[in-house]
């Protein structure tokens, strides 16, 4: 098993992003206490969104699900990514971005009902490894081909 990412759910809970599922453990236990089930690929990134009790996981499968932590239950899924979908970032409260193999970077509405693409900019050649957010409001991010790109 092919584990990618890691992400707390809470202080004694930490979701691990492996193959096609994510694993919830108890810390403290040292045991899986729930599963959550939904991609058909590698999940490559997680993301708690803790002001909404939500979990996102980016996967290989192109999608991006969004995950009730209360009722563990999956709430959203995701699609327009014709790619992997790599990294995720919280934008603000309602907003998230996922930067993807393509090099685009897509800024998402975590309400939208339609589960759709909000805004898509390009930050790079190649796939994209890291984005981040700086305290000015500035996106950047780095790909495969070393070029690190700051947006305002």
């Amino acid at each position: 098993e092919k584990i990618m990412c890691l992400a707390w759910v809470s202080h004694s809970l930490l979701a691990v992003g492996s193959n096609s599922n994510i694993n919830v453990y108890d810390f403290a236990k040292g045991k899986v206490e729930y599963s959550l089930e939904g991609h058909t690929a590698l999940v490559r990134d997680l993301l708690l969104m803790d002001c909404l009790d939500v979990l996102l996981s980016a996967s290989d499968d192109h999608h991006i699900i969004s995950w009730s932590i209360v009722t563990r239950c999956q709430l959203m899924k995701f699609t327009g990514h014709t790619l992997s979908a790599n990294k995720l970032l919280a934008w603000s409260d309602e907003c998230f971005v996922s930067a993807r193999d393509d090099g685009k970077i897509n800024f998402w509405n975590i309400n939208s009902s339609f589960s759709r693409n909000e805004h898509s900019i390009v930050g790079g050649k190649s796939w994209i490894t890291s984005i981040t957010n700086r305290s000015d409001g500035a996106l950047i991010s780095v790909g495969a081909d070393k070029v690190i790109k700051i947006w305002k």
